[in-house]
């Protein structure tokens, strides 16, 4: 459920921020819940018990993702099974890879039930004083000039073009988010276009050329 809400901001491929709120009372709430789980179905004593420790186990996996130290976009691939093998270690997006003060600035967490309170987390620092942390990391992470927006406008048309080419929807090819991270790295030669979040192998070699003169183009 986490997966798919967090999702929806990036469908139409631009920039959007996803912010997990929870607090050590969620935990425990939800540590009650699944200890009075109601056996519905009239399982057998077996399917029951493994019905109660898949939800603790999925439970666990969340509270790791909370509080983990490690590329976000990783953890979410692993635990839907799916092979990182050949991404980067850093996503360079997610509030682990991609922030100064990442547990602070893009994951809140309250003492309290009351999240978006001035309550004193137990970080020392108030939730709301974080989201102020967060504004203010936004805004000096990065400020577009007219060069940027220029190639930016070079790049979405040429993945326009190659899309129509082969038939397929535009965010395909690249998502707006992907463009942006190659304007803002202006990678030069092939490894370093890899090295730019959601460039993988297969699409660096039917696109990496291309997108790379268009790059160098703007010199």
């Amino acid at each position: 459920e986490y997966y798919q809400e967090a999702g929806r901001a990036g469908r139409d491929g631009e920039p959007s921020e996803c912010h997990l709120l929870w607090s050590d009372g969620d935990i425990r709430t939800a540590h009650y819940l699944i200890d009075r789980t109601e056996n519905a179905d009239d399982l057998d004593a077996a399917a029951y018990e493994e019905l109660v420790a898949g939800r603790k186990r999925r439970l666990g996996e969340m509270i790791g993702y909370a509080k983990s130290t490690y590329c976000l976009r990783r953890r979410i691939l692993r635990h839907f099974g799916q092979s990182t093998a050949g991404m980067p270690e850093t996503c360079e997006t997610c509030s682990v890879c991609g922030w100064e003060e990442p547990r602070r600035a893009r994951v809140v967490s309250s003492a309290s039930d009351d999240v978006f309170g001035a309550r004193r987390t137990r970080r020392g620092t108030s939730s709301e004083d974080a989201m102020d942390r967060l504004a203010v990391a936004q805004a000096d992470a990065y400020e577009a000039t007219e060069a940027d927006e220029e190639l930016f406008g070079r790049l979405r048309s040429l993945r326009k073009r190659l899309a129509q080419e082969r038939g397929v929807p535009a965010y395909v090819v690249f998502s707006d988010a992907t463009l942006r991270a190659m304007v803002r790295r202006r990678p030069q030669t092939l490894e370093q276009m890899l090295e730019v979040s959601g460039v993988g192998a297969k699409k660096l070699e039917t696109y990496g050329e291309e997108f790379l003169d268009e790059i160098r183009s703007q010199g």
